[in-house]
């Protein structure tokens, strides 16, 4: 009898350690879940990250291209008025293109190379009309007696890169120095 009650404490002992054993195994698969889990989460957030830093960076760079060019405008304003800006027709894209042998600003209508293998800047030149009662600029669609005002222009400059992004800015450019 004392044998069998050895054998049956023998038994149960061995029937704990397996159920012990069973439910560490299953502790190890969710830790490892878990874990899983947490690095294709951290993977992905980064990924995430990453992209949205080069957006930022690509946005940033095309908001200085377009200031730049908003300068190059009244560069060439300030250089002639009468060659470079005046001469330049409405509604047509202009490229601004810089001679390094010179140190010259001009306008072109072919497009130059890329910027930084990605961006294309350009301007677009339109009339200016100003209300004949009062000389303020109005539309040209406008019902108001309106006359063309030939020493101002509006530029629209517009940096595009990837697939469809844009930034653009608009100004009026004066002829200030009647040149």
């Amino acid at each position: 009898m004392y044998n069998q009650t050895n054998n049956k404490k023998l038994q149960a002992t061995s029937y704990k350690l397996q159920a012990k054993n069973g439910f560490g195994l299953i502790e190890i698969l969710v830790a490892s879940a878990i874990l899983s889990a947490s690095l294709v989460t951290l993977t992905a957030s980064s990924q995430i990250a990453f992209r949205l830093m080069k957006e930022s960076l690509e946005r940033t760079q095309a908001g200085f291209l377009v200031e730049e060019g908003v300068e190059v405008t009244r560069i060439l304003r300030d250089d002639a008025w009468s060659l470079n800006i005046a001469p330049v027709p409405t509604g047509v894209e202009m490229y601004f293109v810089f001679a390094s042998s010179t140190n010259t600003w001009t306008l072109e209508s072919a497009a130059p190379p890329l910027i930084e293998n990605l961006f294309t800047r350009r301007v677009v030149f339109d009339d200016v009309y100003r209300r004949d009662s009062d000389g303020e600029i109005i539309d040209e669609g406008s019902l108001d007696p309106k006359t063309l005002d030939p020493d101002t222009r509006k530029a629209t400059i517009e940096v595009l890169w990837g697939d469809g992004r844009n930034v653009t800015f608009e100004t009026y450019i004066a002829n200030i120095f009647q040149n």
